[in-house]
């Protein structure tokens, strides 16, 4: 009975091939599976609609205090865009409206976007490299 309805879905349901690797960084302790529910079941239903990209997965850093105790710095959700500026200004739109956090970085490249609040600064030196930093990746 369903299948009446799935014509013309595989399209949106096939994984990209030629993409650019996007991370979303929320800043703080996110449980992996309030970062799924807040943002990425969205932001890839969204993508998806629009042709532009997929989500989903990513993990929780966790960086050493001065203390030398594990502390959680942000929680990475990947996003891969197949047109990369399109696709930037779609998540950040996206991720506005959906009521991410001051200091949610979008990276890509060598660049972030960062949230303020009020608006988006675009194109800024990346702030931290995810793979440079002595982290635990949970």
């Amino acid at each position: 009975m369903i299948e009446r309805f799935l014509p013309g879905l595989d399209a949106l349901l096939a994984e990209p091939l030629d993409t650019h690797s996007v991370s979303v960084a929320f800043p703080g302790d996110m449980d992996p599976h309030e970062r799924e529910g807040r943002y990425g079941v969205f932001l890839d239903a969204e993508l998806r609609i629009a042709g532009l990209g997929t989500c989903g997965g990513g993990t929780l850093i966790e960086t050493l205090d001065d203390a030398g105790q594990w502390r959680p710095a942000c929680a990475i959700l990947d996003v891969d865009l197949v047109d990369l500026e399109r696709g930037l200004a779609f998540c950040r739109d996206e991720l506005a409206s959906l009521g991410c956090s001051v200091g949610t970085l979008i990276q890509y490249d060598d660049r972030e976007d960062r949230w303020d609040g009020a608006t988006w600064h675009c194109s800024e030196p990346r702030s931290f490299d995810e793979d440079m930093l002595p982290y635990r990746d949970n």
